[in-house]
């Protein structure tokens, strides 16, 4: 009775064990359907943002009829998402996400009509404001939260699945042994051990068809390799866009499938990955058809026991449209700056004419009348001047002459330049204690540029009588030059969106300063060109505290500099 009471209990572990295996298979499944529709939904979003883009340079109608295709889609996707959802965690966040993307679409269904009733440039205006841009960030955080959320739990469920073979195993070795321990049930304790072994080979085969059905489905090129860069998984996209068939990329290496000239460009991204990085760049590789274009890669490491990696994941993305809607953008701007500012030039020169005197004596009504236009066309060649140099930082045109440079030669020209600006608005400008003696190895033109901008920003948002004050600190190989003001300072949700291009905060004070929000923009792209970063932060006692840090010059620059 004994031995019957034992090969009964194991036999009741297994059954149990292969229910656990096969709800966390269907789970998983599960999990992996919906990994694939938020792929589906980011890629899908992606294409809606840049027809809203090339509807804005292009106005073709045929480009409504393609949004509402991807309307459909995307709302299909989510519908998908909220009838498949199971994780708790996944379907607390997929109200806001579902929100969130009805939103962003209601924004390019606005600036389609926009773009129609109210003509392109306005149209451009609306489509770019502040809110616009929140939508689409928003969105795009959202989506990338659920997708790595989405990656966290097909991660559990395969950690839930191993432990649940495991058992399984536990479960069929304590009838083998039994069934050796009970000579009269052996045959009977072999015949279900192996049912079972079949029915979990059988449900892995079942998921090994799915997973593949999936990845297939998915419109990015997706592979898997190995520590030893051997593919062991890739989908049809792969395949079709390396112009191979699927048989010869399995068991084969990069360097064999993609050949030598693309491997070099791959195989240093390949190696962080492999040693446990997760890598995201941009690439250029040929197509199948003969076409170049461009990628957007990210390898992500899979991790096996004590974080060893086993492997690494392939993502990759044809971004050739974005990138040429980038170009066409880019030339688009510089081209209407440049012919822009040659008249803009003229004008205020001939002002600046009519003002002296040149063409005679001036009325004083008149004489008011051109101050105004010249300060006018003052700021217009300002915002000209602010957007080209926002179109060559981000194109990397922009040259940087690399020298060492005293504090003081930086803080104390900086200043008089401020100086009659602060004083036309009745501001005091003044050092918090003494500047260091110390030494930058940095472009003196471009830190004097970001001098000026945040110090003309404080003394704009200062009241009548205020001091701003400008402090350096240096010490560890860094020092950091803070502007504080006693203004009104930024409010808490206006934060995330100070260093961006064109933000300008709320607020009847903020619009009466005729300044364009590039600024602060320009001053954060040119310290990180210069090796620093920039940032923000209330002043204890009111006002704010706009500060930068840039790194001091090492005793090998110094070198360099003497012997030049």
């Amino acid at each position: 009775m004994a031995g019957v009471a034992l090969l009964a209990g194991a036999v009741a572990s297994a059954y149990f064990g292969l229910r656990a295996v096969n709800e966390t298979l269907r789970v998983e499944r599960l999990a992996l359907r919906l990994f694939a529709d938020i792929e589906g939904l980011q890629g899908a979003l992606k294409d809606a943002e840049a027809l809203e883009s090339e509807f804005l340079l292009t106005g073709e109608p045929a480009l409504t009829a393609r949004f509402d295709t991807l309307r459909a889609k995307i709302i299909a996707y989510s519908a998908d998402l909220g009838k498949r959802v199971e994780h708790p965690e996944q379907r607390a966040a997929l109200p806001a996400l579902t929100i969130a993307l009805l939103e962003r679409l209601d924004a390019v269904t606005q600036t389609l009509q926009d773009r129609n009733n109210r003509g392109p440039a306005e149209a451009l205006r609306r489509a770019y404001t502040p809110d616009r841009t929140a939508l689409t960030r928003r969105a795009e955080r959202l989506l990338d939260e659920a997708s790595k959320r989405q990656q966290r739990i097909v991660a559990v469920r395969e950690s839930a699945a191993a432990e649940d073979l495991g058992f399984l195993e536990r479960g069929a070795l304590v009838g083998i042994l039994l069934a050796i321990a009970l000579l009269g049930w052996s045959l009977r304790a072999g015949r279900r051990q192996e049912l079972a072994r079949e029915a979990a080979e059988a449900g892995l085969q079942a998921r090994s068809r799915e997973l593949r059905l999936l990845v297939d489905a998915v419109p990015a090129m997706i592979s898997y390799v190995d520590t030893a860069e051997r593919y062991l998984l890739h989908n049809r996209a792969y395949a079709e866009w390396l112009g191979i068939p699927s048989g010869r990329i399995d068991g084969r290496t990069v360097r064999e499938v993609v050949g030598e000239a693309e491997y070099e460009q791959v195989r240093p991204h390949l190696a962080r990955a492999l040693a446990g990085d997760e890598v995201h760049y941009d690439r250029s590789q040929r197509h199948a058809d003969g076409s170049t274009r461009d990628l957007a890669v990210a390898y992500v490491p899979h991790f096996g026991p004590a974080r060893s990696v086993l492997g690494c994941y392939a993502l990759l993305t044809d971004i050739t449209n974005l990138k040429q809607l980038s170009r066409a953008k880019s030339e688009f701007v510089s081209m209407v700056s440049h012919e822009l500012r040659t008249p803009a030039t003229a004008m205020l020169g001939a002002l600046g004419l009519v003002a002296g005197g040149a063409a005679g004596p001036v009325p004083e009504p008149v004489g008011r009348l051109v101050e105004i236009a010249n300060g006018a066309g003052g700021r217009l060649l300002k915002l000209l001047d602010d957007i080209l140099d926002i179109e060559k930082i981000e194109s990397g045109e922009i040259p940087l002459d690399l020298r060492d440079a005293e504090l003081k030669e930086l803080i104390e020209p900086a200043l008089a330049v401020a100086g009659p600006i602060a004083a036309r608005k009745g501001v005091h400008l003044e050092t918090a204690g003494v500047v260091p003696a110390a030494t930058l190895r940095t472009d003196a033109a471009r830190v004097s540029q970001v001098l000026g901008n945040l110090l003309t920003n404080a003394i704009q948002f200062s009241p009548d009588g205020a001091a701003v004050a400008v402090g350096v600190q240096a010490g560890e190989g860094r020092c950091r030059i803070s502007i504080r003001d006693h203004g009104p300072g930024v409010s808490e949700d206006f934060r995330p969106l100070l260093f961006q291009k064109f933000s300008q905060a709320p607020g009847a004070e903020r619009g009466r300063t005729g300044r364009s929000g590039l600024g602060l923009a320009i001053s954060k792209m040119l310290v990180e060109r210069l090796g620093g970063r920039v940032g923000y932060e209330p002043a204890a006692s009111g006002g704010s505290v706009f500060w930068f840090e840039l790194p001091l010059a090492g005793p090998g620059d110094a070198q360099q500099t003497e012997a030049k």
